[in-house]
């Protein structure tokens, strides 16, 4: 059994309620693949142990690259960081709050992937800028720099989502919960509510006094550019000694070069649905009853408990290719069975007809084509069945659906909880 563990030691920002109401400040700033992301909230401190705090996003700004990409010059990541540090100077928060706010670094994806002797380097230089009080004013600890297991990036936004959907204003149960799943580019993040017993991936939370029994998992390397990646070497290994391949999951007229067994092949579009879900379902199945444990399992030998009657939000990738497919309803419904059908269809077409109908980029029209037709196979073999509804959405109430909103939300939460073992007046 996999014990999951979360970063909840990390305390990532300051609360206090000696003191007359104000806002609190906590940052957040998260270090994707492709870019860092900076985050300024703000809230007022809880007084009850039922309440939900109410948070703002009251500064957010993208710097551009990802910090993974500055190895192996790792000098230029002092002024990298300097940039945020100086973005949080003009009047974001009064001064008397600036050493008692808190500062974190999470990475996720972009630094993953990395050799860990290169994700070490990457984020000690971090940790050496931060730690500098000439440079850095707010509150800082070296634990604060960290990499976010998928496990936890999932949990945080299952939190956002359910924050967001008001799920934890009105105490609603397990059932009565919102599940959440993304797809990104190298990996699946799954997370959901449930009542039965759950035997492995179970994070306990706490939200305004309800607990929460949550399944979390991460799937690495099922995102779409993963399984993207997985169809051209299934392609390779049935054309070993080929120079040019045809990928059924890309769209006709379309082409791209690929570095694969240390030569240059040259990959063009067939527009085959049919095909391009034979190869895909290899890699969605389970492995036979007797060789999981514990039961059921999803996806290879992945424990999953059964997924109840519920909402979902779908995320990520999924938002973006049934947008590009307009196979949502005026809600935001998907329904798995249509999404099937407008992928036959849409994968039929050739790259100027996908272009001119559907109006999408032709860069990434083919993308549409393998996600249209991996998206329902992978849902399924998770377990989705007709009575979950999914959702696909980026954003819930006018507010983009990330992970650090959750983060922010459980460290709160977490901290009150602690001071209430200290002083049970509170609670």
């Amino acid at each position: 059994m996999i014990k999951l563990i979360l970063v909840f030691g990390i305390t990532l920002f300051h609360v206090s309620v000696s003191s007359p109401i104000r806002f609190r400040y906590g940052i957040i700033i998260d270090a994707g693949s492709s870019s860092s992301k900076l985050h300024l909230y703000r809230w007022i401190p809880k007084t009850d142990i039922k309440q939900v705090p109410k948070f703002e996003d009251v500064l957010y700004k993208k710097f551009r690259p990802g910090v993974a990409a500055f190895y192996p010059n790792l000098e230029e990541i002092e002024e990298y960081v300097m940039d945020m540090l100086r973005t949080l100077e003009n009047d974001v928060m009064p001064e008397e709050e600036t050493s008692k706010t808190r500062i974190s670094f999470l990475a996720t994806a972009g630094l993953r992937f990395l050799p860990e002797e290169e994700t070490l380097a990457v984020l000690n230089k971090v940790r050496s800028v931060l730690g500098n009080k000439t440079l850095n004013p707010f509150l800082y600890d070296d634990k604060d720099v960290t990499v976010l297991s998928g496990e936890e990036e999932s949990v945080f936004s299952w939190m956002t989502v359910n924050y967001l959907k008001g799920t934890f204003y009105s105490s609603k149960d397990e059932l009565e919960s919102e599940g959440m799943i993304e797809i990104g580019g190298g990996s699946v993040q799954i997370a959901y509510a449930t009542e039965v017993p759950v035997y492995d991936g179970k994070v306990s939370v706490r939200v305004g006094n309800q607990l929460y029994d949550v399944y979390t998992h991460s799937f690495l390397s099922y995102g779409s550019g993963s399984i993207a990646t997985r169809i051209q070497r299934h392609l390779l290994r049935e054309n070993p000694h080929a120079t040019g391949l045809i990928n059924p999951c890309m769209l006709r007229d379309d082409k791209i070069p690929a570095l694969m067994r240390n030569k240059l092949i040259k990959i063009y579009g067939e527009g085959n649905a049919s095909e391009c879900a034979r190869i895909v379902k290899q890699y969605l199945k389970a492995v036979p009853e007797e060789q999981c444990s514990p039961k059921p399992c999803t996806i290879g030998g992945v424990y999953g408990p059964p997924i109840p009657s519920m909402n979902f939000v779908a995320l990520g990738n999924i938002h973006a290719t049934t947008t590009e497919l307009g196979v949502l309803n005026r809600t935001g419904e998907l329904d798995l069975h249509t999404l099937e059908s407008r992928a036959a269809y849409f994968c039929g077409l050739n790259l100027t007809e996908a272009r001119n109908e559907f109006n999408v980029t032709e860069r990434w029209a083919s993308s549409d084509c393998q996600n249209g037709v991996y998206i329902p196979m992978l849902l399924r073999a998770l377990g989705f069945h007709d009575d979950v509804k999914i959702f696909a959405k980026k954003y819930i109430n006018n507010v983009k659906v990330g992970w650090t909103l959750g983060a922010i939300l459980h460290h709160v939460e977490n901290s009150y909880m602690t001071r209430c073992i200290d002083d049970k007046d509170m609670c």
